[in-house]
């Protein structure tokens, strides 16, 4: 059963059942939709911006509810959990990896309540790669206007300024914005201009004409174009090579084998450094070697080499099975102790 909220109601036509939104500060409200729909396990995940799942989780757990918290990124562990008020301790915490569930265990969650699961989201990345074909590269580009013959590099954007701040009067400054890592890019590749092409991904939550004036005021002899939001995964198969910051999205390429740089150019936040644990990725935090790193990183990039994928990528194949298994396990220990019938 799902709850209308956020950007759930997109994906309800999948769901079997569902169920109205309650406003996070109806306790009592939300205790009755539990009790009328025998409810007895609340699986939500955080996010930066929207405190309403953790609020809701809250109310679950006091009401004796098993509470699975699913982890999308390798930040902000903690944090995550106490965005409304004091760390809450969901009964279970998934985790991506060894690597997320070691530095979760390093901000403070309990280690009985971490597993190491996958991440469900990426389940569809490896069927994708499955019926990717190499000569699928060439219709792919020419239909966007991009010429098969060049290399075509993927940007990922991210709102940092929105988010972290544009300057160390943020608490939470990166150390670099969107536009510091952008124009340093253009600026490296400028000598290879002839023979690359840039598609340019936004955040969902970036403003596109923000960026597109940016690419346009920075980007000097370098061809390409904004590519839509909901075509980021896609463009991931016909690129040759992935740029951007933190984005999980630069991870889905090393997953599926890409040659991929994370350019942090002064970072002061050591959760956003996930890329720089991966075996293969190039990852830059200093401002001083960033072009010539990145020129050398770009003699490694071929046009249309074949995918290489990671062998975690089986690991999110059955992160959703795992995640049930780990409900069900703790539903069985708990049955007809708690107020609702699981």
């Amino acid at each position: 059963m799902v709850l209308e909220h956020g950007m759930l109601p997109e994906l309800l036509d999948r769901a079997e059942r569902r169920i109205a939104f309650v406003e996070p500060t109806d306790h009592e409200g939300f205790l009755d939709l539990l009790r009328d729909h025998n409810i007895g396990a609340f699986v939500f995940t955080s996010s930066v911006r929207d405190k309403v799942p953790l609020r809701l989780a809250r109310s679950a757990a006091a009401a004796g509810l098993l509470t699975v918290h699913v982890l999308d990124n390798w930040t902000g562990y903690r944090t995550r959990m106490e965005m409304d008020g004091s760390a809450f301790e969901p009964t279970i915490y998934t985790a991506i990896d060894q690597l997320s569930r070691e530095a979760a265990i390093g901000a403070g969650i309990a280690s009985a309540s971490l597993h190491v699961v996958g991440q469900p989201a990426l389940a569809s990345l490896t069927e994708s790669a499955e019926s990717w074909a190499p000569g699928k590269r060439a219709q792919a580009l020419e239909a966007e206007g991009f010429d098969p013959g060049r290399i075509l590099l993927l940007f990922v954007s991210e709102p940092v300024s929105a988010d972290q701040g544009d300057s160390a009067a943020s608490p939470l400054y990166r150390g670099y914005t969107e536009k510091d890592v952008l124009r340093s890019f253009c600026q490296a590749l400028q000598d290879s201009a002839d023979r690359v092409h840039v598609a340019l991904l936004p955040h969902p939550r970036e403003d596109v004409n923000g960026l597109e004036s940016l690419w346009n005021e920075v980007r000097g002899a370098l061809s390409g174009k904004i590519v839509k939001v909901e075509e980021g995964r896609k463009t991931l198969f016909p690129a040759d090579g992935v740029i951007g910051m933190a984005s999980i999205l630069l991870y889905e390429a090393w997953l599926l084998g890409k040659p991929v740089v994370s350019l942090q150019p002064g970072l002061r936040l050591d959760p956003l450094r996930m890329l720089q644990h991966r075996t293969g990725a190039v990852f830059i935090d200093q401002a001083a070697p960033l072009a010539e790193k990145l020129r050398h990183w770009l003699k490694t990039v071929s046009v249309a080499s074949p995918l290489c994928p990671h062998p975690d990528m089986a690991l999110h194949r059955g992160a959703a099975a795992q995640i049930c298994a780990l409900i069900d396990s703790r539903a069985e220990e708990k049955r007809g102790n708690g107020p609702f019938q699981v």
